[in-house]
């Protein structure tokens, strides 16, 4: 190899990766002109995402100044009745003679009303908002553009004639490369090429080909589990917003959030998104989804089997090591997120490494280092894949220094720059790393014990499927440096097995210690390590009993050992059996308590050593029967659920029907519902009532308000309601009563039918909470009923033992799908989208958000206040909504003049998964008192350095000011 060229080719590799940021792109620039027809301006929605534009410019003729009415509103950003959107934005008031300009909450001019033929402009950019008459300056201020999301008049078309804004939206991520940058891509490519053709040229020794192991039984078995997971395992916590956001890049060209973070760009950890965009436009259904972890799990299995475990140790734990790989892969690797891929990569870094070493060449390392590079653009955690190459740094040093190929093998990490900058700028990086840590959430790296607390925690975060891997890797990684100085003290060389694993156990520590630079602090990012943790967790777990005995441990040590590693895996079962949202169905919250004794584990321990008559194997028995036993319970709580789910929805029942071509998910058990009151015979007065009357307007029955007057209650006794007459049912028809009280300890409630005024059947509510809430129960009348009415039986003696009902209703459901279709644009909140794969996403794209016509969000009701954020009816707050949280779908929601919750019914549910609380979560209707496509959309392109971003006002111009404006409104 010529040092010379190889120098040149080594530094001109880095430098072109080094001017990618730099190089200059096309961005988007939007132009909405208002309105389509000059003459007869309407108002329409306009919702931009950003909120504010890069530039505003209204103009309005004087005529439309001098209307007849006081304070009428000549012209909005906003609805004009909404007060959260004058706040921000920007209003023309106009009347007796006089004219008001508001922006951003505070006046901008004031003034008489403008007499004879001329015209008012008002321009608003990222310096200055200008208030001008025929060219002539009438005031000026420093202040950001207002927030747009309409353009209003209250005038009609013909008085309104002449009235014009535009605007250009704000869509700097919306880039392509230009010529120079894409001859800095081609000509990237090809030296990286170069570099890697002369690695591969300069090792001189004879190349051996590798030969993969074939395929055995635990191949079959692996996959085959990893496979049943992919169809029925839950989902991760963040499946629903990945999909969300290589689904909408289709749309604007990068991968921006969509929900939150004013959609910035996701760069500069966007790769594994760009690429699952294409595969995500073919299907949305959540094993399609899914397919890519499956491969890059099994692929890490593959890596690990054939190119680590043989490069380390001639006795190969292949079952054990199996084990231990799935007892990280089901929790936290199939899914959408990027963690398996960072996985794959960091076993396939970690075999060239090995395999780099052992046949003394630098290619392997090279390749290595390039995949290294592409790993650290998936994710914050993909800097994992840089650690072997710490972890095994003496022997590579020497390996270099023999290979003379250190740059060229350096200069091959610049791929991380070529697929973090292919197609945007550093400009556009520096401004979403902003705003990513100015919402947050980011966490400084001194608060990485924040991510153990959430693994403690008795959150879905904490459950015991993610806690025993870790701390298993944990509580062995702090046992190998000890052992391995002991042995070295004793004797003249410690057990090859462990000597192997120092370098893949250094690189685990590095690995942790890279966990801190994530800004935030989710346990899913311990997936990253799964490779890693896996082989040091095998290798040290089979070779643990001859380590001990080498290190000199007798019984005393041996005996601390079995009680630290009963306790570790009873902390571990101590965790809570919760899985992150949907995925809780059918699924029992905690395990049996007797898990989390450490007793019981040390005893364990202890019959197993006694049988053995050694006490040293006790720890290792301990530790890998609790590795079976989290593996068993693992799969077996989802199994269970899936059966319990059987008439209902589950992710096994959804992902066979998608095999079939017969499924849309979620959507399929989900219906509407609609109501027709039944008028009693004849009319009874009721007896009592209820503290709070329920959610529509109808008669009350019930126990609460008896005696004593209001606030008082009936202790004992019972209420009948009169009976009311029951029309013929059809289809998905059946009788619906709402209760609200205790029903249990003593109080019932029942639903009789009847023919001519006679009892024919009884039911008992089988409902059997305590709780003020009113809840709905339906019933199916038995054949040759005409009567029904509802019987409470009050047996409680006490304070808060009173009950209530309602008339009841005839009820009627329809499919979900019947009222959203394919065609609907709809806001899915991300903890539902993976679930329902046939609707129609609204679109946000060129700085727009389309408008939804109906958003489905969770029901989760005990998380509301966040920086002051305002809950939605039923207690759910959404990023989506939310103003700190840059919310993509804030305008509509500010837009929408009323937003009813529909009622809808989940099919199939088990009783005990509603006494739960499980539900699919609400349907929610925005009604618009305008629509949307009042102006034209013109795409314009603009060249821009790549270190240029100073021309666009930041994102967030002043986050604290609208975070406490957001709280005072």
């Amino acid at each position: 190899m010529n040092s010379r060229a190889a120098l040149a080719l080594a530094l001109s590799t880095v430098l072109c990766g080094l001017l990618l940021p730099f190089a200059p792109v096309l961005v988007n620039d939007p132009v909405l002109s208002w309105p389509k027809d000059p003459d007869r301006p309407e108002s329409s929605l306009a919702l931009l995402v950003p909120y504010r534009p890069l530039s505003l410019d209204v103009r309005l003729p004087c005529t439309t100044l001098r209307p007849a009415r006081a304070d009428t509103v000549v012209f909005a950003s906003h609805r004009p009745d909404d007060a959260h959107g004058a706040a921000r934005g920007l209003t023309v008031l106009a009347g007796a003679g006089t004219v008001r300009i508001t922006s951003d909450g505070s006046g901008l001019y004031q003034g008489a009303a403008p007499a004879g033929d001329c015209a008012l402009r008002i321009r608003a950019n990222t310096t200055e908002t200008v208030v001008e008459l025929d060219g002539d300056r009438l005031t000026a201020a420093h202040r950001d553009p207002p927030q747009v999301s309409a353009f209003a008049t209250a005038l009609d078309p013909a008085a309104a004639s002449g009235m014009s804004a535009v605007a250009h939206t704000d869509a700097r991520f919306e880039s392509s490369p230009a010529l120079l940058k894409i001859l800095l891509l081609a000509t990237q490519v090809l030296l990286l090429g170069g570099c890697l053709f002369l690695l591969w040229r300069g090792d001189s020794r004879r190349r051996r080909r590798w030969l993969p192991r074939r395929p055995g039984w635990l191949d079959g078995v692996m996959l085959t589990v990893l496979g049943a997971w992919a169809v029925a395992g839950p989902m991760t916590d963040d499946d629903g917003f990945y999909a969300a956001m290589a689904r909408a890049a289709a749309d604007t060209g990068y991968v921006g959030n969509y929900y939150h973070w004013f959609n910035v760009t996701e760069a500069p950890f966007s790769l594994l998104q760009e690429l699952l965009t294409p595969w995500v436009q073919l299907s949305q259904a959540p094993l399609w989804l899914r397919l890519p972890s499956l491969v890059a799990a099994f692929g890490t299995w593959l890596v690990l089997s054939r190119g680590v475990l043989p490069r380390l140790t001639e006795h190969q734990p292949r079952i054990l090591t199996a084990a231990v790989l799935l007892c990280w892969l089901l929790p936290y690797g199939i899914g959408v997120r990027p963690e398996p891929w960072v996985a794959l990569g960091l076993a396939s870094v970690l075999a060239l490494v090995l395999r780099a070493l052992a046949h003394g060449r630098a290619f392997p390392l090279g390749v290595a280092v390039a995949l290294a590079g592409l790993c650290a653009a998936i994710t914050p955690s993909g800097l994992v894949a840089f650690t072997p190459f710490l972890g095994l740094a003496r022997p590579l040093s020497r390996l270099l220094k023999a290979r003379r190929g250190g740059l060229l093998v350096l200069a091959c990490a610049s791929t991380g720059l070529l697929a973090v900058f292919a197609d945007t700028s550093l400009g556009a990086v520096l401004e979403a790393t902003r705003v990513h840590g100015e919402i947050g959430p980011a966490l400084a790296w001194h608060e990485e014990i924040v991510r153990y607390f959430f693994l403690l925690d008795e959150g879905s975060m904490g459950s015991f499927a993610r806690r025993f891997p870790v701390l298993l890797a944990l509580g062995l990684l702090l046992l190998l440096p000890v052992l391995r100085l002991r042995i070295r003290n004793r004797v003249s060389d410690t057990l090859p097995p462990l000597a192997a694993v120092a370098g893949p156990g250094i690189a685990l520590a590095a690995g942790l210690g890279l966990l801190w630079l994530a800004p935030s602090k989710w346990t899913h990012h311990f997936g990253s390590l799964t490779a890693l943790a896996t082989v040091v967790t095998a290798l040290v777990l089979a070779e643990l009993p001859a380590a001990l005995r080498l290190a000199g441990y007798t019984w005393r040590g041996g005996l601390a050992l079995t009680a630290g590693s009963a306790v570790l895996v009873a902390l571990a079962m101590a965790g809570p059996n919760t899985w992150y949202g949907y995925s809780q169905f059918g699924v029992d919250p905690k395990l049996p308590s007797i898990l989390a004794n450490p007793l019981l584990w040390l005893a364990i321990g202890l019959v197993l050593a006694w049988c053995w008559r050694d006490l040293l194997p006790a720890p290792r028995l301990i530790l890998v029967l609790g590795l079976v036993t989290s593996l068993l319970l693992t799969a077996g709580t989802f199994a269970l659920a899936t059966w319990r789910l059987r008439d209902s929805w589950s992710m096994a029942k959804e992902n066979f029907r998608h095999v079939l071509g017969q499924s849309c998910g979620m959507a399929d058990e989900v219906s509407t519902l609609t109501y027709q009151r039944l008028t009693p015979q004849h009319s009874v007065p009721s007896p009592g009532g209820a503290p709070t009357p329920p959610p529509e307007e109808q008669p009350v029955w019930g126990t609460f308000g008896r005696l004593g007057g209001p606030g008082h209650e009936w202790f004992t006794g019972e209420v009948l309601t009169p009976w009311h007459p029951l029309p013929a049912l059809g289809p998905g028809q059946d009788i619906s009563v709402q209760l609200a009280g205790k029903l249990n300890g003593g109080n019932t409630a029942s639903v009789h039918f009847g023919h001519q005024d006679k009892l024919l059947a009884e039911q008992t509510v089988t409902d059997v909470q305590d709780s003020p809430d009113w809840r709905e129960t339906g019933l199916r009348p038995p054949p040759g009923a005409t009567q029904v009415r509802v019987k409470l039986r009050d047996g409680t003696v006490g304070a808060g033992g009173w009950l209530a009902t309602t008339a009841p209703r005839l009820r009627s459901a329809h499919p979900l799908l019947a009222l959203l279709g394919p065609d609907r644009p709809v806001m899915i909140d991300w903890q539902l989208s993976l679930a329902f794969p046939c609707l129609r996403a609204a679109r946000v794209s060129h700085g727009l958000t389309e408008a939804p016509e109906y958003v489905l969000v969770p029901r989760i009701r005990d998380r509301c206040k966040r920086y002051g954020a305002a809950c939605l009816p039923f207690g759910v707050p959404g990023i989506a909504r939310e103003e700190p949280q840059g919310g993509s779908f804030l305008p509509a929601h500010q837009a929408a003049a009323a937003r009813p919750e529909l009622p809808t019914r989940f099919a199939g549910l088990p009783e005990r998964s509603r006494r739960m609380g499980d539900d699919w979560g609400a349907l929610i209707r925005y009604d618009y008192p305008f629509g949307g496509h009042g102006y034209r959309l013109e795409l314009r392109e603009r060249l821009v350095a790549g270190w240029e971003w100073g021309w666009r006002q930041p994102i967030v111009p002043s986050l604290e000011k609208q975070r406490e404006q957001y709280a005072n409104n």
